[in-house]
């Protein structure tokens, strides 16, 4: 089974894999969805180390 993160970087090393293929309007979803994963990631690695918090999928962090 893999973790939300595992399941993260599955999805990303695809779209490099058919990066090709995509429309430039695509493209540029894809770059802003990117963008909001990096930004939540970045979030959670610093919130790690200062405070306990309730455990919220990696999908409801990147959608808000």
């Amino acid at each position: 089974m893999l973790t939300e993160k595992g399941r993260a970087y599955l999805l990303l090393a695809k779209v490099r894999d058919e990066w090709h293929t995509f429309s430039p309007s695509q493209r540029a979803e894809v770059a802003d969805l990117v963008e909001r994963l990096s930004q939540a990631l970045r979030r959670e690695h610093s919130v790690a180390t200062r405070q306990p918090r309730a455990a919220v999928p990696l999908v409801g962090r990147v959608a808000s």
